[in-house]
């Protein structure tokens, strides 16, 4: 278990930020219904596309192949030289199936129900889906098209940035991380706990994904979607 001790600042500051969030929490939770105009054709289609696949067809070939998908529409990888890189597709799907069982018993699990410490283990260590030596924002965004009850998308720019810096100190770039294991084990904890405190009020933006609705222009797809939207607009 990660020692947290030296991450108090963020900790206490990521708090603020989200109390926040909390007590405006309508205002926020009304900007994410248009946020699909600032993120969205294929951002947006392969992520339902994905989810809907998670609902039907578990881990199954079609599942897979839509989060690959989705990883180059959400910025993981890049044409050329530089830039985010995704491992090829055997790896990829090698990556995940070989923690199935373990993915499996969290498939159900609803944020309060879940270990968080497994979780962060799973994200930053288990699944290594990018060419980078780093793992949170990729394997986060992976893992998020399969359990998106309890993991977020994670990212520098936005929830990084969010947990970092108060709201008067955003600045414009993204933030170089050291201990991925304890962002991830921050992030996670805070978010279980709004979650806990605000679920009420944002299940009435939770969209329910059917094929009726993939090609609409809305992200609310999960609550922990919902989290991760209110980070962005925050800023």
């Amino acid at each position: 278990m990660v020692n947290l001790n030296q991450y108090t600042d963020t900790i206490n500051n990521f708090k603020n930020n989200l109390n926040d969030i909390s007590n405006n929490l309508e205002y926020f939770l009304l900007k994410t219904i248009n946020i699909g105009k600032e993120f969205g054709g294929p951002s947006i289609y392969f992520h339902k596309k994905a989810l809907l696949e998670q609902k039907n067809n578990f881990l199954g070939e079609n599942h897979l192949c839509m989060i690959y998908a989705v990883m180059p529409s959400w910025g993981m990888h890049r044409m050329g030289s530089k830039g985010a890189k995704m491992v090829d597709y055997a790896i990829f799907r090698n990556e995940i199936l070989k923690n199935k069982d373990e993915i499996c018993e969290l498939r159900n699990k609803k944020c309060k129900d879940a270990d968080i410490n497994n979780i962060v283990k799973l994200i930053t260590e288990k699944i290594h889906v990018s060419t980078s030596h780093s793992f949170l924002v990729s394997s986060s965004k992976v893992l998020h098209h399969i359990l998106p009850d309890i993991i977020s998308p994670i990212d520098r720019n936005y929830s990084i940035r969010f947990m970092r810096k108060n709201k008067n100190g955003w600045g414009s770039n993204s933030m170089n991380i050291n201990n991925e294991e304890a962002y991830a084990t921050i992030f996670l904890k805070e978010m279980y706990e709004f979650i806990k405190i605000n679920e009420s009020k944002m299940l009435n933006y939770k969209i329910e994904i059917n094929e009726n609705n993939i090609y609409e222009n809305n992200f609310n797809t999960s609550l922990t979607k919902l989290f991760d939207y209110g980070l962005c607009k925050r800023i």
